[in-house]
């Protein structure tokens, strides 16, 4: 009596047919089917067993790895190398913050505060006595002072090539500033051995009274220069706030 042997893949479940029609493209039937079988569908899964942790030695470990990581992931980060940083370019001023319109009004605000800082707001044009200015004093408020935003000139460096540079200081460190120049581009100039040169201007007098009282006009002052030394003020514009300067030997003069 003949008896009708069924295709291998049609001994194959409906969930696994698009397995089998894919493995059929490549091989014979049996093939298909042995791979199927044996690779896939009564591929045996080796399970590791849990470990114990009725072992102290092992709890002890487990305990000390878990207070280990706890304490990395609550630990400071590393602070970049110098190298790094200027891998990643971290203190670079980008192309369009080197214009100088960019800090217009930067240069307005630091002339404000220049001028209330040193004590100079008002003035005899303003109804108020002149204030008697002394080298001392002024000095010890200039080296406590912020200059960002200060228009400064170097005016003697050990560095000839340096004198001349004239621009907008948009960035202080401990040894060096950045200056913006009025015809564009950011330079570094380093604060030791170079002598810096800047302008405090004087609010304008008023002269909306002058034509009735009969007075003269009030002329104009000149606005008040200053030269610092940098090697004097090497350190941090928030490290100088509260620090009393000493004169320092100026041998490099």
């Amino acid at each position: 009596m003949p008896t009708s042997t069924k295709h291998p893949s049609q001994q194959i479940s409906q969930s696994a047919q698009p397995l089998a029609n894919l493995l059929s493209r490549a091989n014979s039937p049996e093939t298909a089917h042995s791979l199927l079988t044996t690779k896939l569908l009564h591929k045996p899964l080796h399970l590791r067993p849990t470990p114990s942790t009725t072992n102290a030695r092992d709890a002890r470990r487990l305990t000390r790895l878990r207070k280990k990581a706890h304490f990395i992931s609550h630990q400071r980060p590393k602070p970049l190398s110098a190298r790094e940083q200027r891998v990643l370019g971290i203190y670079e001023l980008p192309k369009r913050e080197q214009k100088w319109e960019v800090y217009e009004s930067l240069r307005k605000l630091w002339a404000g505060y220049a001028r209330e800082v040193l004590g100079l707001e008002g003035g005899v044009e303003r109804g108020q006595e002149e204030r008697k200015l002394n080298v001392q004093g002024l000095g010890q408020l200039v080296a406590t002072m912020d200059f960002h935003g200060a228009v400064v000139e170097v005016v003697r460096c050990k560095d000839v090539g340096r004198v001349g540079c004239k621009g907008t200081l948009v960035r202080e460190g401990k040894f060096a500033v950045v200056v913006v120049r009025e015809k564009g581009g950011a330079r570094t100039i380093p604060k030791r051995n170079t002598v810096f040169r800047f302008e405090v201007p004087l609010l304008p007098p008023e002269t909306g009274d002058t034509e009735d009282s009969g007075k003269e006009p009030v002329t104009k002052k000149e606005p008040f220069v200053f030269e610092v030394h940098g090697s004097q003020i090497e350190a941090r514009p928030a490290d100088r706030a509260n620090r009393k300067f000493k004169w320092k030997v100026m041998d490099y003069l």
